[in-house]
């Protein structure tokens, strides 16, 4: 106690500092983060499926820009096309989308306007799945989640579950 105060520091100062401290966590984790997820799909060896990525604002600081990277097993899994999913388009979005040596692929959403994103469909991902791909579950693996907000802020960005991709030989 004598060193707090002979440098001007005093117990009740730390415990406005704590209270305080606590209160803005308490804030943060009463807003929940805005997220992305994927829902599983079925198909056949050839085949080539939808899979939409949803986007949930929740309550969170709005955004208007993301990335994200994929992890899938490339030797059955190719992300053939990415399209703006419905609320990209009517927030005046376009998607980019590139795959990495690592095999994943990276995707990024933006548009040349601070428009936010609404909740819903923000990317369909057309997912082709090799023709000698074995009976068996393959999960597309969330990596290196970002967002931005107008302001070019950067804003906490959650994913929900890991989807997976059954595939079922063909009949």
């Amino acid at each position: 106690m004598y060193k707090l105060e002979s440098r001007g520091l005093r117990p009740t100062r730390f415990k406005k500092v704590g209270k305080t401290l606590l209160g803005l966590l308490l804030f943060a984790v009463a807003l929940p983060a805005a997220d992305l997820s994927i829902a599983s799909e079925h198909g056949s060896p050839g085949d080539t499926v939808t899979m939409p990525v949803n986007f949930r604002a929740a309550k969170s600081p709005p955004i208007s820009a993301l990335q994200f990277d994929l992890v899938v097993d490339r030797s059955v899994i190719t992300i053939s096309s990415a399209t703006v999913g419905s609320v990209g388009a009517a927030a005046g979005k376009i998607v980019q989308y590139a795959a990495l040596a690592d095999g994943s692929y990276r995707f990024l959403i933006y548009g040349l306007n601070q428009t936010a994103i609404g909740d819903g469909s923000i990317v369909d991902l057309g997912i082709s799945i090799n023709p000698n791909a074995q009976r068996g579950s393959y999960p597309l693996d969330w990596r290196n989640v970002i967002a931005s907000s107008p302001e070019g802020n950067a804003v906490p960005l959650a994913t929900r579950g890991t989807a997976v991709l059954v595939v079922n030989p063909k009949k």
